[in-house]
């Protein structure tokens, strides 16, 4: 399982649409958690976030990060674009036990969106 950490959280459609995207793996039980660090959202994007269930944490993405229940770090910039099969290359990944490894954005696309990593 992994603990998912949204960075930078500002555009509503962005939250939403991705909180949309992890409720497939939410059921299947890759995702344990969804949490948001409130200096990095809006009122509106802490909103749309707790309709979905995720965890409001007052702080920064550090505080985020410390507060994560899973062994698995996601840190997601919720509005950059992903790759297509993102979160089953994640599970893969997972699956393996392997360390650090980077979520891609579709090509040409060269920033990456996200960072999966086990916690230390």
């Amino acid at each position: 399982m992994i603990s998912v950490v949204m960075v930078t959280a500002r555009d509503p459609m962005a939250v939403a649409a991705l909180l949309e995207e992890l409720v497939p793996s939410a059921v299947n039980g890759l995702v344990r958690e969804v949490i948001l660090p409130t200096v990095e959202s809006t009122p509106e994007t802490r909103d749309i976030a707790d309709d979905a269930g995720a965890t409001l944490i007052d702080g920064t993405f550090d505080a985020a990060v410390y507060a994560a229940k899973s062994r698995w770090v996601l840190i997601l910039e919720a509005s950059l674009p992903r790759q297509a099969g993102w979160l089953e290359k994640v599970a893969r990944h997972v699956s393996r036990g392997s360390g650090e490894c980077r979520i891609g954005g579709p090509w040409p696309w060269s920033a990456s969106p996200g960072v999966l990593k086990p916690r230390g």
